[in-house]
């Protein structure tokens, strides 16, 4: 990243690069989890909780693409309110998988050829 004010440098320019991809790869990938999720019918939650996240990240990633035009400290705070979205979304699907994952799984839906009946302890 190079420091505000300096000429770009070519670590500068991957830095965006790489950053302009990340960004754009989370906020896809939380629109696809939306969908997939959308079409599982015991996850509603999850999927209306990802899918107005992935909303609002797609919104503050164009506001990002076009707030050149607006200066350097109106991309900044636009780049926090995406990391504050991002994390948040990562937080709330996570925690709402675990909270709707079940208190235990047979051993034999997770090893194949495992006798049924026995259950791995998972989180009460």
């Amino acid at each position: 990243m190079d420091t505000p004010g300096s000429p770009r440098t070519p670590t500068g320019r991957r830095h965006g690069l790489l950053a302009a991809a990340a960004f754009v790869a989370v906020t896809l990938d939380s629109s696809r989890l939306s969908a997939l999720l959308d079409r599982d019918g015991p996850h509603p939650a999850i999927a209306t909780t990802s899918s107005v996240l992935a909303a609002a990240m797609g919104a503050s990633l164009l506001t990002m693409a076009l707030s050149g035009q607006f200066g350097l400290h109106y991309f900044r705070a636009v780049e926090r309110v995406f990391y504050a979205l991002m994390t948040t979304w990562l937080v709330a699907v996570a925690m709402l998988l675990v909270a709707r994952s079940p208190a235990s799984v047979p051993v034999s839906d997770i090893v194949p050829g495992a006798p049924a009946g026995h259950a791995q302890e998972g989180r009460r």
